[in-house]
């Protein structure tokens, strides 16, 4: 199918043996080709108009033959059926043209401006000139303000959407959107710089303001409005002289305080015992992140200051917090004591600090009191709420959480063993308690681990985690670790709609659930809906910024946008942050083949191989590397019955594979493995058939577009 992008610069795309490039060199017929795709009402257009518009100084005559010379100039070079003709009327053949201004209007006309927006890249028939065809100009200028008014308009339905919600990160990211459509909206701009300052990115509202300001100046000569420039001073203002956001006026939402609570210190007489210090930080983190505008910086970040020397304020510019909590734990026995404060980033002074002693039974009640303590201190005036939070997750047993937190340590280890004794400490405390949410999501939830880190790739481990993801919501509905888990479940089966709906859900249920965030990114990744991704993206990284795996998804995001070179700073900073890992070697090597940077990229994987020898990684470096250095015999050679059994059934696994067989030109086989992955969910229509450059050889193949022709369905059937 040929494709013809008008939104932004002008592009036509056609299978191999077409003649693209050559209407691209001719714009008065490249015009005409737009005019007959994109016009209103769509379908045939009469000849009269086509003249009128393109050839208004020829007489009837010369004019009716230039406009068969043109449309027999497009039939022979562009598809049959491209060119259709009824009667005295011209059009384009729907079913071999794809346009993306008729599918931006479909889209928002259907009430998805996330889909319409993934299409708009830029102004209508950006940098194209059509001499002599003043017609012509007037249409197109006309298009261009009604397509870009139209753009504005699903931006800001996308970004009230988002802020009646109360996700803020989404809503000041379709904000940005709406105004870089429409960079003079000054309205839109007041709406922009209120939500950042209600967010409490005061430093981001001036940023914008002066961005707005400097634009002007520059292209206009001019300076904002009385009014915009009153909105700023306030808000700059506010922020010099520290007045705290609830006072603004207007405003009904919670201070934006942000906080991280460091791993606390063990001091405990059973070695069996260490892990109790990074558990009451793990309940003190959940509680805090209960109260509604408070940002709480994940464990997963968090974990990486443990034993730091680094200072409250140094903590606090690292990871853009306000206040951090840390403290220790003593056990002796049954006796607990526990020891915590609280830092003002701002200053490096301590705001408050409190010992609490008591016996193990006491731990919730303990806790309880701590984090209350730190939320009156902060001046949240929401701790009531905090601790009916607290309250409802606290009613199962001492030991339940117990067994929890030391299958959660054990889990951190990413290995085999950890991963069996993980399965022994909740096992035992099911023994001990019964049937108790918590314990159950997370037998799911190690099950899942097995498959997800590939340890042992066996389908039996997704039925076992089914089966107690399920035990786990018939328990407690509102378990957020039991919606993630079977929405993961889905995810393995190629259902990513399903996936979407229970990742959602957990969401709903607690909208810091780590996991939920990272795997809906990557679904509406995968399923091509970048906008939503970078939405969620944003606030995973607010939440989670120390995790390097969360790093590498800003350059997915760039990749599949076609943008390949501006994916290697976001997978080359997952490498920084941990460079030993066979991941982050994989996916940087990966990226680094799709640059031409062939050598670097060969390095990678041969410090997989060296490094890390009995992984699926190493086994996929093997194959990849053979295929990137064209020797064809060798990379089939590697591909061993182990890596084919182990990447069967992950989407992301037999997209690599594909790649690797087109690389060697191994079309059947490439072809295979990209429709197991197409059935597995991986749907990404845009990047698989125009932008993916490993692909280059699979789309002088019929077979190839017979396959992107169910790709692009399931691309269009998938439902944010």
């Amino acid at each position: 199918m040929i494709q013809l992008r008008l939104l932004g610069s002008v592009d036509l795309w056609s299978p191999p043996g077409t003649g693209a490039l050559r209407v691209m060199s001719q714009p008065k017929r490249l015009a005409l080709l737009a005019y007959l795709a994109a016009a209103k009402p769509r379908g045939f257009q009469r000849r009269d108009t086509l003249l009128t518009h393109f050839w208004p100084e020829l007489d009837q005559e010369h004019a009716r033959a230039a406009l068969r010379n043109t449309l027999h100039f497009l039939r022979r070079e562009l598809a049959d059926g491209v060119i259709a003709t009824r009667a005295d009327e011209v059009g384009v053949g729907a079913a071999e043209l794809w346009c993306d201004v008729t599918e931006f209007d479909a889209a928002l006309d259907a009430g998805d401006p996330e889909r319409a927006l993934t299409l708009y890249r830029g102004e209508f028939l950006k940098g194209l000139h059509v001499s002599e065809a003043p017609g012509f100009d007037r249409w197109s200028d006309s298009e261009r303000e009604r397509l870009r008014r139209r753009a504005c308009e699903g931006a800001w339905k996308l970004a009230a959407a988002h802020e009646s919600a109360g996700v803020g990160i989404a809503a000041t990211h379709w904000m940005r959107v709406a105004l870089d459509i429409d960079p003079d909206d000054e309205g839109g701009l007041h709406r922009l710089l209120r939500s950042l300052e209600r967010m409490g990115d005061r430093a981001g509202a001036i940023r914008e303001y002066e961005r707005f300001a400097h634009r002007l100046a520059d292209e206009y000569d001019l300076e904002p409005s009385p009014d915009t420039r009153a909105l700023a001073e306030a808000i700059r203002s506010r922020t010099e002289s520290g007045t705290p956001h609830y006072a603004v006026r207007g405003s009904s939402e919670a201070p934006p305080t942000a906080i991280v609570v460091l791993p606390f210190a063990s001091s405990i007489s059973e070695p069996g015992n260490a892990h109790d210090g990074d558990a009451l930080a793990d309940e003190i983190t959940l509680d805090l992140s209960a109260i509604p505008g408070l940002r709480v910086i994940a464990r997963s970040s968090s974990a990486r200051f443990r034993g730091t020397t680094m200072d409250a304020p140094a903590i606090g510019a690292e990871l853009n917090v306000r206040y951090t909590v840390d403290g220790s734990v003593t056990r002796t026995g049954d006796t607990l004591r526990v020891g915590a404060r609280l830092f003002d980033t701002a200053t490096g002074a301590m705001a408050w600090t409190e010992t609490y002693d008591g016996t193990t039974s006491d731990v919730f009640d303990i806790q309880e009191r701590l984090v209350r303590a730190v939320a009156n201190t902060v001046k949240l005036g929401l701790a009531n709420r905090m601790v009916e939070h607290s309250r409802s997750r606290h009613q199962g047993s001492v030991h339940a959480y117990d067994c929890y937190h030391r299958a959660m340590q054990e889990l951190s280890r990413f290995n085999e063993q950890g991963l069996t004794r993980a399965l022994e400490h909740v096992r035992n405390g099911l023994a001990l308690v019964g049937e108790n949410e918590l314990l159950l999501a997370t037998m799911a939830y190690v099950y899942l681990q097995f498959l997800e880190m590939g340890v042992r790739p066996n389908r039996r481990y997704l039925r076992h985690a089914e089966k107690y993801a399920v035990r786990a919501l018939r328990t407690d509905p509102q378990s957020s670790l039991g919606h993630v888990v079977l929405g993961l479940i889905r995810y393995r089966r190629g259902d990513i709609q399903g996936t979407a709906r229970y990742l959602k859900r957990a969401l709903e249920i607690d909208p810091n659930q780590r996991d939920a965030l990272f795997w809906l990114t990557l679904v509406y990744l995968t399923a091509g809906r970048e906008g939503m991704a970078r939405a969620l993206l944003a606030r995973l990284l607010d939440l989670d910024p120390l995790t390097p795996v969360n790093h590498c998804l800003t350059g997915y995001v760039e990749l599949l946008e076609g943008n390949l070179e501006s994916a290697l700073p976001g997978y080359r900073r997952m490498h920084r942050m941990d460079s030993g890992n066979p991941v982050a070697r994989w996916f940087l090597a990966h990226t680094l083949g799709r640059c031409g940077r062939r050598g670097e990229a060969v390095t990678l994987l041969n410090q997989i191989r060296r490094d890390t020898p009995d992984t699926t990684f190493a086994r996929h470096a093997l194959f990849f590397q053979h295929a990137l250095e064209r020797d064809r015999d060798a990379a089939l050679a590697a591909a061993t019955p182990h890596l084919l059994a182990e990447a069967r059934w992950d989407q992301h696994a037999s997209w690599w594979m594909a790649s690797a067989y087109a690389l060697i030109d191994e079309r059947n086989a490439a072809l295979d493995w990209l429709s197991n992955a197409s059935n597995l969910g991986y749907n990404n229509y845009p990047f698989l058939s125009r932008f993916d450059p490993y692909f280059e050889s699979l789309r002088r193949d019929e077979r190839f577009w017979q396959l992107m022709t169910r790709v692009k369905a399931r691309w269009e059937e998938f439902t944010p």
